[in-house]
């Protein structure tokens, strides 16, 4: 292991890396195969080998999308896994990757949040600045997923961390819905009209990369690890996103 990536971690030396960064424009991975492949999964390749090296703990970061959304009702660990685009492959190849370690959790999810200064728009901050400023908002109403607010999620990593967890979890929300839905939910939240929210098929927008029509996570293996009974519905995730809007 060599570069700067090695440096910083021989010279930082941490017990737990917590690794969520990714390249995660679907449709950009679609056109920069190489770029995702790098971004997605070597970078974790090296991050492994440090932890196998030092006995760090690692906590992965995965995503709801390495299935083909074939299934009608929300998935589980032990479903086939059949992803559908280059982010999905790559992010499927760094679960691999990261399960070579044996004190490793892999967390697949579905999270929307604030982006840092000076990141891309995320995809709830774009449906609010949508809501907010009247601008036409299509929204898939055949495509179903259980996102969980950034701020809850970083509590149950901390939750998988305290547990000693190791292995695959899925990590969603409680609850799923379609992404219509979802916005309508924040609209509410926010006391937003939804006249400019338009409802459509995913096959009704031409986009680079397919996408699965079912990403919902079922996350019940996950709420019993931690005693928890179940993890946070759209409802509890946007009041907690709605709470830590940046001023």
């Amino acid at each position: 292991m060599s570069g700067e990536l090695a440096s910083v971690l021989n010279e930082v030396r941490p017990d737990l890396i917590v690794h969520a960064a990714a390249m995660t424009n679907v449709d950009a991975c679609e056109r920069n195969p190489a770029l995702a492949q790098r971004v997605n999964c070597d970078v974790l390749g090296e991050i492994v080998e440090y932890c196998q090296l030092s006995g760090s703990r690692l906590v992965h970061i995965s995503t709801d999308s390495v299935f083909d959304g074939q299934k009608q009702t929300p998935y589980n660990e032990n479903d086939p896994v059949a992803p559908l685009n280059v982010y999905a492959r790559t992010k499927l190849a760094a679960e691999s990757l990261a399960l070579q370690h044996p004190d490793a959790i892999v967390l697949r999810t579905n999270i929307f949040g604030w982006r840092p200064p000076g990141g891309d728009v995320s995809f709830g901050e774009w449906v609010l600045r949508s809501l907010r400023e009247g601008t036409p908002l299509t929204m898939f109403h055949d495509v179903m997923y259980s996102p969980i607010a950034t701020p809850l999620f970083a509590g149950v990593v901390a939750q998988c961390v305290k547990a000693g967890l190791t292995g695959l979890y899925h990590a969603g929300g409680g609850e799923t819905l379609s992404k219509y839905q979802f916005a309508l939910k924040v609209a509410e939240a926010y006391g937003l009209p939804t006249n400019n929210v338009l409802s459509i098929s995913v096959v009704d927008k031409p986009l680079a990369a397919l996408r699965p029509r079912n990403m919902a996570l079922d996350s019940s293996k996950l709420a019993a690890a931690l005693s928890i009974g179940s993890l946070p519905d759209v409802a509890a995730s946007i009041d907690a996103w709605k709470a830590t809007e940046p001023r």
